[in-house]
């Protein structure tokens, strides 16, 4: 990959991708939708921030309520109390990211000026080959922190996007008054429930359990639905709580290996200059 395409990647999924200032800006204008609601009882259908799952759901929201009549008040507290507790989720998230680098950066700083000062008071000249290789150790830590930050965001968290658009889309369309198979069918939650997780294996056998008496027996979705989610929601905390431990793990082994590496190594050479003369 070159450096250029690296950048451009970055910088599209921590911008774009999980655009906290989209998905802030959905979050107004949801508020300012229930507060239409309190006034008038209908909404204006308007053109909505792209953010995650969020925008969809939120267009259909309006729709149903449109189209069907479908009480929307309580719907949209849902959503926006849902939106609300993502976007400080995804806020801790890139905080953990940039306060990596910046623990980095800083060791990089403190480093690089012992390595001039040091040079300039003892009239020293910089070897270029040691400079490059403590760069390069260095900019691989920074690599390595992105990546594998990455990958542990990636096993720790994927699941829970879908999880939580099927959850809030089951419970809009109940709302809606749609038949228990269209439901179903436009939730997906049937094929997500196959995940396999041991984190879940709970929370999804309690939901296959809801679902089963929900279309064999009618029982009412609503209340118990929430439950599910707010179990989701803890699950997330827990799954946030290892992912900060793995991450320290991350960060001590990176500065050992990179920057901490790249010091010795021009204390080597210093100290081999000194053993020469």
């Amino acid at each position: 990959m070159r450096l250029s395409e690296f950048i451009e990647r970055f910088l599209k999924t921590y911008s774009s991708e999980f655009s906290l200032k989209s998905g802030q800006k959905l979050l107004r204008i949801l508020s300012e939708l229930e507060a239409q609601l309190a006034i008038k009882g209908t909404v204006s259908l308007i053109e909505l921030p792209q953010y995650k799952f969020y925008t969809t759901l939120a267009g259909r929201v309006m729709e149903y309520g449109r189209r069907y009549g479908t009480p929307l008040r309580s719907v949209l507290l849902e959503l926006r109390e849902a939106l609300g507790k993502d976007l400080q989720f995804e806020a801790k998230i890139k905080k953990e990211l940039w306060g990596g680098f910046a623990q980095f950066a800083l060791i990089a700083i403190v480093t690089w000026t012992f390595v001039f000062l040091s040079a300039s008071l003892l009239e020293l000249h910089l070897d270029f080959k040691i400079n490059l290789l403590m760069m390069v150790l260095q900019g691989g830590g920074f690599l390595s922190y992105y990546f594998i930050f990455r990958i542990l965001r990636s096993r720790l968290f994927s699941i829970f996007s879908p999880l939580f658009s099927s959850y809030y889309t089951l419970l809009v369309l109940s709302e809606a008054g749609l038949s228990v198979r269209s439901s179903l069918q436009e939730s997906g939650i049937v094929s997500l429930l196959s995940h396999k997780d041991k984190r879940f294996d709970f929370l999804f056998a309690r939901s296959r359990e809801l679902l089963e008496r929900w279309q064999n027996k009618g029982t009412p979705l609503k209340s118990e639905l929430k439950e599910l989610i707010s179990s989701a929601w803890a699950l997330e905390e827990e799954s946030f709580a290892r992912f900060l431990k793995l991450l320290a793990g991350l960060k001590f082994l990176i500065l050992c290996l990179s920057f901490l590496s790249a010091y010795f190594v021009y204390l080597f050479s210093l100290f081999r200059v000194f053993l020469i003369e």
